[in-house]
């Protein structure tokens, strides 16, 4: 979705690109000690900047982590 999003508005040209992820739904592993713990995120997030001329624009997309999910839901900021 950001690389649609990037490539149709503002094609050939740089941005500044950040992924991370939010929360936690649950930990893996965690009743198991021969096995360290692992974290599932709640969420997943990616923004991007780009700066045009004395403009800065800043575009954040956020995806819930869960199974039945089937179709990608951004939100644009400006």
């Amino acid at each position: 979705m950001v690389r649609k999003y990037m490539e149709r508005e503002i094609p050939r040209e740089y941005a500044y690109i950040i992924t991370g992820t939010h929360g936690t739904k649950l930990t893996m592993n965690e009743d198991n000690d021969e096995k360290k713990p692992v974290r599932m995120p709640a969420s997943y997030w990616k923004a991007f900047c780009h700066q045009d001329g004395n403009r800065v624009y800043s575009w954040v997309y956020s995806q819930i982590n869960e199974n039945d999910q089937t179709q990608s839901q951004g939100y644009a900021i400006s």
